[in-house]
C-alpha cells in the first residue's frame, strides 16, 4: 500500500525460512509486481540458518526472474555458502557483518571475485565512513551498495550518513561515487536511473 502511494519506492518481499505460510509460491507472486524487486532474509531474527536448504527455493526463484537477495548480515560465510549454490543471484551482504568490524564480510566478497564462485555485495548501513571506503578500495565501487538502514537511529538517523557520503565524495572518482550511491542499486534492483 506505501508503495502504491509513493511510485518512487519499491519493497522487498521479507522471507521466513521454515515458517508456516512462508513459501517460494508466495513470494512468487509479489516478485510478479512491479513494486517488489528482490526477497529479504534476516537469519538471526527470524532463526534460521543462512546456507540452510529451506533457503535455497527463494533464491531459486530470485534466479527465475532476476532478482537480488539482501542478507541481514552479521557472519558472511554462510550466506557465501549459500550463494554459491546460486552463483547466477546477486546477494547483498546488508550491513557487511553488523556489530563487527566488516573485516569477515570484507575478506568472504575478496575472495568470491578472486575465486569468481558467486555474486557477493556489501552494504554501508551501521557502517563507519572510513569503513565504507576501505570496501570500495578492497572489493572495488561495482561491489558496494550505499544504504542506511531507513529510520534505525530515529529523527536524526540521516545525520549519522553526511560524513560517508562526502568522504565518499572525496576518495572516489566521481564514476565510483555514483556507482556506490545509486548505480548499483540501480542495476541490482532494476531500478529507473536518477530515481524517478
Amino acid at each position: 500500500n506505501v508503495v502504491a502511494k509513493h511510485p518512487r519506492l519499491r519493497a522487498l518481499f521479507w522471507a521466513r525460512p521454515g515458517e508456516e505460510a512462508s513459501s517460494a509460491d508466495n513470494f512468487q507472486a509479489f516478485l510478479e509486481r512491479d513494486s517488489f524487486v528482490g526477497v529479504k532474509l534476516h537469519p538471526q531474527m527470524n532463526k534460521f540458518d543462512a546456507d540452510s536448504p529451506a533457503v535455497d527455493w527463494y533464491l531459486e526463484l530470485c534466479a527465475k526472474v532476476g532478482a537480488p537477495a539482501v542478507f541481514h548480515c552479521q557472519e558472511a560465510a554462510p550466506i557465501a555458502r549459500l550463494a554459491r549454490r546460486h552463483s547466477k543471484v546477486p546477494v547483498v551482504l546488508y550491513h557487511s557483518g553488523f556489530s563487527t568490524d566488516h573485516e569477515e564480510a570484507i575478506r568472504t566478497v575478496e575472495q568470491s571475485l578472486a575465486a569468481k564462485d558467486c555474486d557477493l555485495y556489501l552494504e554501508t548501513a551501521q557502517v563507519s565512513a572510513e569503513k565504507a571506503v576501505e570496501m570500495v578500495r578492497r572489493v572495488g565501487a561495482a561491489r558496494v551498495v550505499f544504504g542506511t538502514d531507513a529510520t534505525y537511529h530515529g529523527k536524526e538517523h540521516y545525520r549519522r550518513y553526511t560524513e560517508m557520503v562526502k568522504l565518499l565524495a572525496e576518495k572516489l572518482t566521481p564514476a565510483d561515487f555514483r556507482l556506490v550511491m545509486s548505480g548499483n542499486a540501480e542495476r541490482l534492483f532494476r531500478l529507473p536511473a536518477g530515481g524517478r
